[in-house]
């Protein structure tokens, strides 16, 4: 972790999923929070090689008295984490602005404390293309969303993948819902289940014929009869015929 300031906000996690097309786009991301208790933001773009300056991170704004404040940024080769809070902990009201490159889909997870409104802004060239906004109210309060830029759609197309794979779900840890994307190179019968700890099967979330691309799927937490999945530690499996592959995620309550 890098210290770069000291500050306070609310707890949000920002995900990249991009799938690969002609030409990068550099948007500004502009993280405010309003009277929220504290936050932290993680990138992660699939098949990048950069997704975020470190340069580029900024707190441009806050409207606290003085306090302290710890802003830490960790920046790795295809994305990074943003934590941000204040001592002594309590509300409070900052901007911090970072540049981010994506091919076609960004894909936004954002989770606060009780208090507050969180938004995020993307920006480019000085002109607003969207925003998001969490205003929930709880002790975990959680949004998503999904922003294709308009030049990634214009040159969206569907390669055949070089290999079939198993991607990291997002979010990670989650709480209550999390997609898992994948690969298939060929045709043939795919199979997406879901495991606990004791290596049961609790539940199935693809079992059809598919042709190769790019795909993605959303386990709710549910199991076989429909009931709520209990927290900890499960894992998902990409089966395609003779192709096996494994990972774990977490789920919080």
């Amino acid at each position: 972790m890098q210290t770069m300031q000291k500050l306070v906000c609310g707890f949000i996690v920002l995900s990249l999923l991009v799938l690969p097309v002609s030409a990068q786009e550099i948007y500004n991301v502009k993280v405010i929070s309003a009277g929220t208790d504290w936050f932290k933001v993680i990138m992660m773009e699939i098949g990048a090689e950069d997704i975020i300056d470190g340069s580029s991170v900024e707190l441009v704004s806050t409207l606290l008295p003085i306090h302290n404040f710890t802003l830490n940024t960790d920046f790795f080769a295809n994305g990074g984490e943003l934590s941000y809070s204040r001592v002594p902990f309590g509300p409070s009201s900052v901007q911090v602005n970072f540049d981010v490159t994506v091919d076609y889909e960004l894909k936004l997870a954002c989770m606060k404390g009780s208090l507050g409104v969180l938004t995020i802004q993307i920006w480019q060239n000085n002109i607003l293309l969207e925003e998001y906004v969490n205003d929930l109210s709880g002790d975990w309060c959680f949004s998503n969303w999904n922003f294709f830029p308009a030049s990634g759609l214009e040159s969206l197309v569907d390669p055949v993948p070089n290999d079939n794979s198993l991607q990291q779900n997002y979010p990670n840890p989650f709480n209550p819902a999390t997609s898992i994307a994948y690969s298939v190179q060929q045709a043939g019968n795919v199979k997406i289940n879901i495991y606990n700890s004791l290596g049961q099967r609790i539940a199935t979330l693809v079992n059809q014929q598919q042709n190769p691309g790019e795909y993605s799927i959303e386990w709710d937490g549910k199991t076989y009869s429909g009931s709520d999945a209990a927290a900890g530690v499960y894992y998902y499996e990409l089966v395609v015929d003779d192709y096996r592959s494994a990972r774990q995620m977490i789920m919080l309550k």
